[in-house]
């Protein structure tokens, strides 16, 4: 991924509190980010598909309940990046 893309996935207010509550915890449900954000189903959904296809999160189904993490893959400048996040 390079630079620009990374930037854009992040330039917005409700995808880079689901980053930042992803970096403080190792899994975050959909419904613990649907309290942290306060925005309906549609919107939060709508935001994580943008953070999974640029993938800075995965998502993992257990049940009917969906799960989210940091990916595995990122490279240690998107790490130190997303290290300066305000919460």
């Amino acid at each position: 991924m390079d630079l620009l893309i990374f930037h854009k996935s992040l330039n917005n207010e409700i995808r880079l509190t689901c980053i930042g509550t992803l970096i403080d915890k190792e899994e975050v449900s959909f419904q613990e980010l649907l309290i942290k954000t306060q925005v309906d189903e549609t919107s939060l959904s709508r935001h994580l598909c943008v953070l999974r296809n640029h993938h800075l999160i995965e998502m993992r189904r257990q049940s009917c309940m969906s799960y989210y993490r940091l990916s595995p893959s990122l490279s240690p400048w998107m790490l130190r990046c997303l290290g300066f996040l305000p919460l």
